[in-house]
């Protein structure tokens, strides 16, 4: 693989979490006005992350999932798909969660599926088919500060960077 590796605890190799510390100058599209505000009402943003080909390449890679893979395209995908190459269709799905005992602490986990796996392997605990491939920011403001105008706004504007 291309990526740092770290063994998991079924003794295979995963891409390692990166995590970037993003602050109101690196975030695109937000006026000079908000940046001085940022760091008072919101704080720190951190961006936590995994190589996304590199988490698809350990998925597809894997011995019990390489006997089941589906490779064959749909009909819609077929005149796509160059010949000897497959097409891999990746489902991304987020939810909001706690993350601490004490409910203060919240994530956004950024969860991989590769729709190639038969749905049996790819939705069941057992076989670990779906990876958590980046933590996204949850931008609220800091205890007692209320929410100010800009808010929404900044949200957009920093999952624009997070994802450019």
């Amino acid at each position: 693989m291309s990526c740092v590796e770290k063994l998991d605890s079924d003794g295979g190799c995963k891409p390692v979490l990166s995590v970037v510390e993003l602050v109101g100058e690196e975030i695109e599209d937000v006026p000079v006005d908000w940046k001085r505000e940022i760091d008072d009402q919101i704080g720190e943003i951190h961006f936590n992350y995994r190589n996304i080909k590199d988490v698809c390449q350990l998925l597809f890679s894997h011995p019990i999932f390489w006997k089941v893979m589906i490779n064959q395209p749909s009909e819609f995908w077929e005149e796509l798909q160059f010949p000897g190459n497959i097409i891999l269709s990746i489902i991304l799905a987020s939810d909001r969660t706690v993350i601490s005992g004490n409910g203060r602490h919240k994530a956004r986990p950024l969860y991989l599926k590769l729709e190639n796996i038969p749905m049996k392997y790819r939705n069941s605990d057992l076989y670990r088919a779906t990876k958590t491939v980046a933590f996204l920011p949850v931008i609220d403001c800091k205890d007692g500060v209320s929410p100010p105008t800009w808010l929404s706004a900044f949200r957009v504007a920093v999952f624009i960077t997070v994802f450019h």
